[in-house]
């Protein structure tokens, strides 16, 4: 991807260039699907300019992508969930990848509705 090659060697000439993070970010999150290394692409933009409007919209954008922007008590608290959630839809896919998913018994279920319960109030 020319996107990612070029956001790279823009971080090799000056690796505290916000923009070139931020696309960097972009490419992991659309491209690569990797929500780690993008939120660590977007908090490194937006630690080398806070006041960096575009930052803080593409973020904005990857945490409600995600439906979890009402969900903890802070961005770290929210990604946590994101992540969680993030988790358990890779296991959806894969599973329909293998056959489909084998619907849980009612304990299990009532199981996961407490842990996301629990997730609420973090």
């Amino acid at each position: 991807c020319w996107s990612a090659s070029a956001a790279l060697r823009a971080l090799e000439l000056d690796a505290t260039e916000s923009e070139a993070h931020l696309t960097l970010a972009e490419v992991r999150k659309g491209l690569d699907w990797d929500w780690t290394g993008a939120e660590e692409s977007y908090r490194t933009a937006l630690a080398l300019n806070p006041s960096s409007e575009s930052a803080h919209r593409h973020y904005g954008v990857f945490l409600a992508s995600h439906g979890m922007v009402c969900v903890g008590r802070d961005l770290a608290g929210a990604m946590h969930v994101a992540r969680q959630v993030e988790r358990g839809a890779q296991i959806y896919l894969w599973t329909k990848m293998l056959g489909g998913p084998v619907d849980l018994p009612e304990d299990s279920k009532n199981l996961f509705a407490q842990v996301f319960a629990f997730y609420r109030t973090r």
